[in-house]
């Protein structure tokens, strides 16, 4: 499946982040600060990464981390700027510490990965982090680890639209 990009005026992508794991090997991290410069180039650096560290690998596992970053108003209470429940079937919901965090977990399409999503409020801004992480205990061969972070990129893309709310959407126009 394809998911076409996000076409906003201003994106709220603050910073894209990247790690894998192979062998006895300390984690491989890579961070792609804003602007954000659209998947196709995160996924190229990826592969530039994957290339440095040689072929004939399985991944102990991995992990794809955006962060948004969204202006708020004065009034706004960032759990009415999420919608999660009933929008994201078979998410478990980990209740605020109090009404500026909140933290889900959603099962990802590729077997055994997670999405986990939070957000926080920090002044005049709703931090939203999408973090999908694979399963430890699950080997990924090195020539599908790319296609894993496809997939997970697209987890991440579907479950923005379906939490988001409009007036959010509206902000980055």
């Amino acid at each position: 499946m394809q998911v076409p990009p996000h076409k906003y005026a201003h994106s709220p992508v603050d910073e894209v982040r990247v790690r894998f794991s192979f062998d006895a090997h300390a984690p491989v991290e890579t961070i792609i600060p804003s602007p954000y410069p659209g998947w196709q180039e995160v996924r190229e650096k990826i592969a530039e990464v994957l290339d440095s560290v040689s072929v004939n690998k399985t991944m102990h596992s991995c992990m794809l981390r955006y962060t948004d970053i969204f202006p708020l108003h004065e009034g706004d209470i960032p759990h009415d700027l999420i919608s999660i429940a009933p929008r994201v079937p078979d998410s478990e919901f980990f209740l605020p510490s109090g009404r500026s965090s909140s933290e889900i977990s959603v099962k990802g399409r590729n077997h055994g990965s997670m999405i986990i999503i939070r957000f926080n409020q920090e002044n005049d801004r709703m931090f939203l982090v999408f973090e999908a992480v694979s399963d430890r205990k699950q080997e990924i061969w090195f020539d599908s680890v790319l296609e894993w972070f496809d997939y997970a990129r697209e987890d991440i893309h579907s479950l923005f639209d379906l939490i988001v709310s409009h007036e959010l959407i509206q902000r980055l126009s």
